[in-house]
């Protein structure tokens, strides 16, 4: 019987991590996501997330595209755009953003597999791509294995850039003023991005989230 309510309580949750960020980010224009996480097998993936809406915008304001493109054509564009305004480093070394896997929706999720860096101790990302639509913001997280979870926000008081440092169970962010923006609207789209993790914490049994100190 346990195990039976246990199986139910796992498709809960993974109900859960789905609806979320459908909610969160494919209904709210100025919201994305940038999470950086190692896989099982111990792969980094790379993935920036936001609604269809958020990279329609981009790219017509880049290309004066008008209407919807057909998809092979919308991929591209987007994947040539990212190339400009994503950046990685792994210890200081610049990573190279390849063979992107873009999914299509009404939510748009870009992945990009990354080569193991070896013993990691710093990480930067900057990503600028949504930077011109008014009040945009990212939530940023980075997932490592064993490892406590940091949650910041990359928007204009931070020109969308991050600076962690490995510190003992989980990365630090520098004395940056890396900014959760004190309004209501953005303490919910952070909270609603939390339960999420929580979510997938439960799932593929994560340590706990730790929120960086943004002060």
């Amino acid at each position: 019987m346990f195990g039976r309510s246990s199986k139910i309580l796992r498709l809960l949750v993974v109900g859960l991590w789905l609806l979320v960020p459908i909610t969160v980010l494919g209904y709210s224009h100025p919201e994305s996501s940038t999470s950086l996480f190692q896989g099982e097998n111990g792969q980094w993936i790379l993935e920036i997330q936001a609604a269809r809406s958020a990279f329609d915008e981009v790219v017509q304001e880049e290309y004066t595209v008008e209407g919807y493109c057909p998809p092979e054509a919308f991929e591209e564009l987007i994947t040539s755009l990212l190339s400009n305004h994503l950046s990685l480093y792994f210890n200081g070394r610049s990573v190279t953003l390849n063979n992107p896997m873009v999914t299509l929706g009404n939510e748009v999720t870009v992945n990009y597999k990354i080569d193991d860096p070896g013993q990691l101790e710093t990480v930067d990302i900057e990503n600028t791509f949504f930077r011109h639509i008014y009040n945009s913001r990212s939530a940023m997280v980075v997932l490592k294995n064993g490892m406590e979870r940091n949650l910041l926000t990359l928007d204009k008081n931070n020109d969308y850039i991050a600076h962690l440092t490995m510190e003992n169970d989980g990365f630090a962010v520098d004395d940056e003023p890396y900014g959760i923006v004190g309004n209501f609207q953005n303490i919910l789209f952070i909270v609603a991005f939390v339960v999420t993790l929580m979510a997938f914490g439960l799932v593929v049994g994560l340590k706990p989230l730790r929120i960086a100190n943004v002060s």
